[in-house]
C-alpha cells in the first residue's frame, strides 16, 4: 500500500487487492472516505504513491511482465498506463518528491541489486538505484477515457 497527501484535509491510498492482481485507489476528503475503485490490473507488486503538488497523484507498480509502470491523476483523470522500461525489478518500487514536477524512483533489480536504468551512479555497496525525472503538468495524447466518476 502506499499513501500520499497533496493538501490539507487529503489523503490519497493505493492498494493491491489482497488476493488480486488489481490495484485500487480510495481518497480521503476531510473526514469522508470515499470507496475504493480499481485502477489497474495485472500487477506483482504493491504501489509507490507520490505527489508533487496539489491535483496530482503518480502512482508506479510492478506489472505481470515485471516492467515498471507509471500512471498518474490531474485531479480530473488518469492517465493510460505508461511503461517506463525498466525491467526485472525485485521489489515493489519506491517514489518521492522534493519538488513540483520531479518524482525519485527507486527500485531493486532482482539479479544485480541494483536497477538497470540510466541513472547518476550509486554507491558500490547501494542495492537501489534511482531514477529521476521531470513530469509534464498533463500528458493529452496519453490521456484515457476516465470510467464514470472515477476521477482522482
Amino acid at each position: 500500500m502506499g499513501a500520499a497527501s497533496w493538501g490539507t484535509d487529503r489523503l490519497d491510498l493505493v492498494a493491491r487487492g489482497a488476493s488480486s492482481i488489481k490495484l485500487f485507489h480510495r481518497v480521503q476528503n476531510g473526514n469522508t472516505w470515499e470507496n475504493w475503485r480499481e485502477i489497474g490490473s495485472r500487477f506483482l507488486s504493491g504501489p509507490a504513491v507520490s505527489t508533487w503538488g496539489p491535483n496530482r497523484l503518480d502512482v508506479f507498480a510492478k506489472s505481470w511482465d515485471h516492467n515498471l509502470l507509471h500512471r498518474f491523476c490531474n485531479g480530473q483523470a488518469w492517465s493510460e498506463w505508461l511503461d517506463l522500461g525498466v525491467i526485472g525489478t525485485d521489489d515493489a518500487p519506491a517514489a518521492v518528491s522534493r519538488k513540483r514536477g520531479n518524482i525519485e524512483l527507486f527500485v531493486r533489480d532482482e539479479a544485480t541489486g541494483s536497477a538497470p536504468v540510466p541513472t547518476p551512479p550509486t554507491p558500490a555497496n547501494s542495492t537501489a538505484t534511482t531514477a529521476s525525472a521531470t513530469l509534464p503538468d498533463t500528458a493529452p495524447d496519453r490521456k484515457e477515457a476516465a470510467p464514470a466518476g472515477l476521477g482522482c
